[in-house]
């Protein structure tokens, strides 16, 4: 559609927000779908008439296809992958610094990094295979540095939907955190399938805008 890349200061391709400003929760969904903050196939193709110092708000070449931008459509899967796999990362971060902090105080010969086994545990019970290792530097040792199993949509879905009761049932994540965490996956997962219902009536599509905003 002619727009900078997905880190661009304006990469939404429906409206004009700076990347600064995309946490800002109080706008109602009317702000970003009328001017002058919405964008449009026109402007984009205006835009990018101009010498390239003129050109605004990421616009950097000319649309290859003129369809208009209310007929583009969200791509629910790949909002899904990269909402989950921010959810599984911060997942892995809390488990690993709560047993680092653990582990401080142990003894040579102690079992270490009980938290992350038991997350991993978990995920392999609802029928998901998943690991979670460290990187090694050049020389062998460990980098601190973690990676895990890259899983398949079917996968994600599961854990998307099972996870959040297994983790209730356990002390694996931070006490004081813990409800809020298995919230906001329980409430991801609500919204996902709200996204990807075949039809959805006017009011809900406000609903799901404020549910995004929660």
């Amino acid at each position: 559609m002619g727009l900078s890349g997905a880190t661009a200061d304006y990469a939404c391709l429906w409206c004009k927000i700076h990347k600064l400003q995309r946490f800002d929760m109080s706008k109602l969904r009317d702000y970003y779908n009328i001017a002058p903050i919405a964008r449009t196939l026109c402007e984009i193709q205006e835009m990018c008439s101009l010498p390239q110092s003129q050109c605004k708000h990421s616009c950097v070449r000319k649309p290859l296809i003129n369809i208009a931008l209310d007929h583009v459509i969200l791509d629910e899967l790949h909002l899904m992958l990269r909402v989950t796999d921010r959810l599984t990362e911060n997942l892995k971060k809390e488990v690993i610094e709560r047993g680092n902090k653990t582990d401080i105080n142990k003894r040579r010969g102690e079992e270490k990094g009980l938290f992350l086994k038991k997350l991993i545990k978990k995920i392999n019970e609802i029928g998901i295979t998943f690991n979670v290792w460290e990187k090694k530097n050049a020389d062998g040792k460990g980098s601190c540095l973690y990676d895990w199993t890259s899983l398949l949509l079917s996968d994600k879905k599961k854990m998307m939907k099972k996870l959040p009761e297994q983790l209730k049932s356990c002390d694996i994540l931070i006490p004081e955190t813990k409800e809020t965490v298995i919230k906001i996956w329980t409430t991801f997962c609500e919204l996902y399938h709200c996204i990807t219902a075949p039809e959805v009536k006017e009011t809900r599509r406000n609903q799901i805008f404020e549910d995004g905003k929660q």
